[in-house]
């Protein structure tokens, strides 16, 4: 492995790749690419285990499960207008003429 990193773009046969660890100077003008989700596997692990001890009462803070476990005071999403105003001059005065 040459390089690795997070891709910022794809189009046709071309990638743009954002660096985040270079261990060679040199960049072949061909390769192999290798997706590695080990981390991302790893990140929604560790999100798991946090959900069940909040839901089996192992969380350090005991007053997580009565905040967002109980599902009787879960309430059905609202329904919002089709369309929403808003004006750019009360909320960015300085950039508009």
């Amino acid at each position: 492995m040459l390089l690795s990193g997070e891709v910022d773009a794809a189009s046709g046969n071309q990638l743009t790749l954002f660096i985040e660890r270079q261990f060679s100077e040199e960049l072949p003008s061909r390769g192999q690419l290798v997706i590695d989700i080990s981390a991302a596997k790893e990140a929604i692990n560790r999100q798991k285990s946090a959900l069940d001890a909040v839901r089996f009462d192992r969380a350090v803070r005991g007053d997580l499960r009565n905040c967002w476990y109980i599902q009787k005071s879960a309430g059905y999403p609202r329904t919002w207008p089709k369309s929403i105003s808003f004006s750019l001059t009360s909320m960015m005065p300085s950039v508009l003429p």
